[in-house]
C-alpha cells in the first residue's frame, strides 16, 4: 500500500492503492453508494496527489470487484479526470480502468467516461 493514500474500508465498500514505480494501482470493491461518496472523493484526491508527487505515468484502477456504483460516486471519477486534464502536459498521467465484463454498468459508464477524456483514459 502507498502510505500517503489512506485505504477506505467500510461495511460495503473498499478502496486501496499501491505505488509501483511509475505506476499507481488502485483497487475498488464492494458497493459504492451513499455514504461512500465522501470517502471515494478523499481517496481519489489522495491518489491524484500521490501521482503528482511521485511523477506517476499511469494510474490503474481495478474495478473488477466493484458490484455497484451510483451516479454520485461515479461523478467522483469525472471530477478526478477533470483535475488531471487541468494539469500541464508534463504533469498529466494516464488513467486505466480495468473492468469486469460481467458487470454491465461498468462497460457503459466507463465508455462514457472515456469519451470525456479520450487522451487520458483507457478502459480494459
Amino acid at each position: 500500500m502507498d502510505p500517503e493514500i489512506l485505504p477506505v474500508w467500510t461495511r460495503t465498500f473498499r478502496a486501496e492503492a499501491t505505488l509501483a514505480g511509475p505506476r499507481l494501482d488502485a483497487k475498488l470493491s464492494g458497493s459504492a453508494e451513499g455514504p461512500a461518496k465522501e470517502s471515494l472523493d478523499a481517496f481519489l484526491a489522495q491518489v491524484h496527489g500521490s501521482a503528482g508527487k511521485n511523477a506517476v505515468k499511469e494510474v490503474v484502477v481495478d474495478l473488477r470487484g466493484l458490484d455497484f456504483m451510483n451516479s454520485s460516486c461515479f461523478k467522483c471519477f469525472v471530477t478526478w479526470a477533470s483535475k488531471v486534464q487541468d494539469l500541464p502536459d508534463a504533469g498529466r498521467y494516464r488513467m486505466k480502468f480495468v473492468s469486469n465484463p460481467e458487470v454491465h454498468w461498468q462497460s457503459r459508464s466507463l465508455h462514457a467516461l472515456k469519451c470525456f477524456a479520450t487522451d487520458l483514459i483507457d478502459v480494459e
